[in-house]
């Protein structure tokens, strides 16, 4: 096999061997194997013949849905139970989503479906949310919401790539990793 199936750790060509006398070179070249004596440069054909029987099957396969309109989200990230401990927060396919404990049913943060949402964390209170979006074109932004959910307000200067954002205890002040 020459590997050019895969990923051509061997090269794209078959290798080639010297014989054990050294004086001729054995190489593969037009489907057929060759030797070419060093000293003269005469190429000459390697006859050989297999004999071999395959047996040709039907190939398996199996049908998968491309998507499906609904499934279980099986990873939660940025887990975060709220300081009361009446709910958690968390993100689950680009959305932040809220949950009453220990069993109520999660529900999206906003309402918008012009961005990505990532890093939820709670204000030491409790009262609010501050995390990022994303947007491929239009970059990032840092926002804040009430718990209880609505339209998340801009607090960032300026679009860009952020994470982790945390709100001081006060409620007045918003730090966050940039990434430049």
């Amino acid at each position: 096999r020459d590997m050019q199936e895969t990923w051509a750790i061997h090269g794209v060509y078959p290798n080639f061997a010297w014989t054990p006398d050294s004086d001729e070179i054995v190489f593969w070249a037009q489907g057929k194997l060759h030797k070419i004596d060093v000293a003269s440069k005469e190429v000459s054909n390697i006859p050989f013949e297999v004999n071999d029987r395959r047996e040709m099957r039907q190939a398996v396969t199996q049908k998968n849905a491309a998507y499906e309109a609904k499934f279980n989200a099986k990873m939660l990230r940025w887990l975060q139970v709220s300081p009361d401990g009446d709910q958690a927060i968390f993100q689950a396919l680009g959305k932040i989503y809220t949950v009453n404990l220990p069993d109520g049913k999660p529900k999206r943060l906003t309402r918008q479906d012009e961005h990505f949402e990532f890093y939820p964390r709670y204000s030491a209170d409790g009262s609010k949310i501050v995390y990022t979006t994303w947007d491929d074109e239009k970059l990032g932004t840092i926002r804040m919401v009430s718990a209880r959910g609505g339209s998340g307000k801009v607090v960032s200067q300026q679009p860009g790539h952020s994470t982790n954002p945390s709100l001081s205890p006060d409620g007045e002040t918003v730090v966050a990793q940039a990434i430049s």
